[in-house]
């Protein structure tokens, strides 16, 4: 007994030793009762000496009422400490429990609600933590877990718990959290509430002698039950800076066996906070923290201070200070586990001289699993409306508008779009060109217009594609990730009208006609076909374009097409032996087209020339600042070009003399061109006109 009257007469003169539970990140002392508080210092150092003695008829009066004294006072004071201030996460607590703006796992949530809308995927901590290590005798532990369920562009929502637990006592705590991410002036910003279920209790069986029916104390039983609500707010303010605020204990729920027990409220805590990554080497964070109570008769306002720092192959660094503590934390991260997976641990030395002395520092251990992480999708790009400028005749080209728009929040890259028809036989054919269009901001309309000249009259269907590159016909071939995909195409049904008659008619005596000639329009097709280092193989979409040509050519029986392969020196050949190369490549092309349309056979020349001198790009070298490598790409290639063997040209000119008294009517053409155009869907006659004063 003398041990224990000297170890407490030595806790009780301490004068800050209320402090020290708050020093481990544990516990935190209360508001009424400051002076008795120095009794939870003597529990910790002489509870082994009061439960374990002997039984209790074997004492004096004086010592069994000493026993019940200090076990009653000493077990409420710290109870009421702990669950003044619970604890938080690991890496929270090796950071100064500073980071309200800074989600850091599923453990923030403790800190600030709002942080389980903000995470970036699916997260499951938990942790084990052994309070004021170096006490003899002390045995305070802490386990904690949480899962966040996030869902990018709506919230997440959590389930956690905590217990902190001591030889003749407990405290536990079982919260749900739900938490909204929204967009305010184009900034990202994140709601969360929180409610907690409090229960804190004691084992009576841990009290040698004890009889719970003639207790006061425990007279309504040896648990104590409430209800708290928290609630927080994060917000990115300006580009990489955030602001976090959270509410803890909003309405101050009360644990108190009773009633005349003042100190059981856990008390309201506001903790705001700033976090700016300034580099991966330095990202820090600052925060203010206010309690709803007083200690040493001052009220409790700390600042809270924390940096991280992330090193080369997964380390995680980071260090904190909140006025009563220095604290240092690490984290190994294994991102080849599940969808990444956290080790984290903490230690906090008291800055509170006693406490140091005798070895109070507390240690965290931590882990944290990542599920895979969903990126919010804030792209959505829809095809809104497809419309022919005018009405649409067969055999002439027709205007075809399309507008599009991205109705996501966010920008997108670069993408296709293609317009399709259904022709007489239920095959789908590209309208050419495909567009490509750089990017679409958000809420932005673009508008794009096709040329279509339909072979027959009749009704047809137009289907515009957005996000396609029609490789895959009627399927989508895109690569924006979209909020969704059923919404890229629109269809129009048009009616094509015969092709109508044109008369062409002089109306001023001094018009004079000047030359009439044909030409043969190439477009849209694209006259060159790239190949891979050193192959001659084609690629789905030179097939698909050489089949355009097959139909084209079939459709035209006076047009032949002419083919000229080329090599460079990325092919890994020699000038000298390249011959065998380009040929190869120009042969491919040729065979390609033939195996769609046996018919041409005949219409078909290799026109290749090997001059070793004569330069393959059309790029100039100069121009290319980033990637030469386009000009090997761009001589890797086969040249297509159409020629007319039997009328290489066709011109006729006619003049009206000045003056002419009867003006003719009607124009001779040459009945070669009449022929030509007939036979050639896509031959067109070009009229210019001209005069003279």
């Amino acid at each position: 007994m003398s041990r224990l009257v000297s170890i407490a007469s030595k806790a009780l003169a301490w004068p800050h030793s209320a402090e020290m539970a708050e020093n481990t990140h544990g516990t935190a002392p209360t508001t009424e009762a400051v002076p008795s508080l120095r009794a939870s210092t003597f529990m910790l150092f002489a509870w082994t000496e009061m439960f374990t003695a002997t039984e209790a008829s074997h004492l004096p009066d004086r010592e069994v009422m000493m026993k019940y004294y200090c076990a009653i006072v000493s077990g409420l004071v710290l109870i009421g400490s702990i669950y003044a201030h619970d604890g938080f996460g690991v890496k929270e607590t090796g950071a100064g429990l500073s980071g309200t703006a800074r989600p850091r796992d599923a453990s923030s949530i403790y800190l600030n609600p709002a942080s389980a809308g903000l995470i970036r995927a699916n997260c499951l901590s938990a942790g084990y933590s052994r309070l004021a290590w170096g006490i003899g005798g002390a045995s305070i532990e802490r386990a904690h877990g949480s899962y966040v369920f996030r869902r990018p562009d709506i919230g997440g929502a959590a389930l956690s718990f905590s217990i902190l637990n001591q030889d003749v006592s407990y405290y536990a705590k079982l919260g749900l959290t739900a938490s909204g991410e929204f967009i305010v002036l184009k900034r990202r910003l994140a709601l969360g509430v929180t409610g907690n279920w409090y229960q804190t209790g004691y084992r009576p069986s841990q009290f040698v002698g004890h009889d719970d029916g003639t207790d006061p104390l425990f007279r309504d039983g040896t648990q104590s039950n409430a209800l708290g609500i928290s609630a927080g707010l994060a917000a990115n303010l300006y580009r990489d800076l955030w602001l976090g605020l959270a509410a803890r204990d909003i309405n101050e729920p009360n644990l108190a066996f009773q009633d005349t027990v003042g100190w059981g409220k856990r008390p309201m805590e506001l903790q705001g906070g700033l976090y700016y990554p300034i580099h991966r080497y330095f990202r820090p964070s600052l925060d203010l923290m206010w309690r709803n109570e007083t200690i040493n008769e001052e009220q409790v306002l700390r600042w809270r201070l924390g940096a991280d720092a992330r090193l080369p192959r997964g380390f995680y660094v980071r260090t904190g200070f909140d006025g009563t503590s220095i604290d240092a934390g690490l984290t190994i991260y294994a991102g080849s586990l599940f969808g990444g997976l956290d080790m984290d641990y903490a230690f906090v030395y008291p800055l509170e001289k006693d406490l140091a002395e005798v070895g109070a520092v507390s240690h965290h251990f931590g882990v944290s699993i990542w599920g895979i992480e969903r990126r919010p999708i804030r792209v959505d790009l829809v095809a809104e409306s497809l419309t022919p400028a005018q009405k649409v005749q067969a055999g002439v080209d027709n205007t075809i508008v399309g507008t599009l728009q991205n109705t996501g929040r966010e920008a997108c890259g670069g993408f296709s779009v293609t317009l399709a028809s259904i022709d007489s036989d239920g095959q789908w054919r590209i309208i050419y060109p495909v567009k490509y269009l750089d990017g679409a901001p958000p809420d932005s309309l673009i508008s794009l217009d096709w040329n279509w000249k339909p072979s027959e009259a009749g009704e047809w269907t137009l289907r515009m594609s957005v996000d396609d590159d029609g490789r895959n016909l009627p399927e989508l071939s895109g690569k924006i990730e979209e909020k969704r995909k059923d919404n890229n195409t629109v269809q129009k049904l048009v009616n094509v009208a015969p092709a109508g008659s044109f008369k062409f008619e002089i109306e001023k005596r001094n018009a004079t006609v000047t030359r009439l000639e044909y030409v043969v329009e190439e477009r849209p097709l694209v006259p060159v076909i790239f190949f891979a280092p050193g192959s001659s193989d084609l690629d789905a979409e030179s097939r698909a374009l050489l089949g355009e040509y097959a139909l084209r050519l079939a459709k035209n029986p006076d047009a032949h097409l002419a083919i000229e392969g080329f090599f460079d020196t990325s092919d890994g050949v020699e000038c000298t032996t390249a011959s065998e190369l380009e040929i190869r490549r120009a042969e491919a092309v040729r065979d390609a087209i033939l195996s769609r349309e046996a018919s041409l056979d005949g219409r078909i020349r290799i026109a290749n020339r090997l001059d070793c001198a004569s330069p393959r790009y059309r790029i100039d070298p100069s121009k290319v600042i980033r990637d030469k490598s386009l000009i090997a790409d761009e001589n890797r290639r086969a040249r297509l070009w159409v020629e007319f063997p039997e009328q290489e040209s066709v011109v006729a000119e006619y003049e009206l003399a000045c003056g002419q008294a009867a003006v003719p009517q009607s124009v001779n053409i040459d009945k070669r061109i009449i022929d030509l155009i007939d036979r050639n869907e896509d031959v067109k006659m070009i009229i210019e006109g001209g005069f003279s004063a």
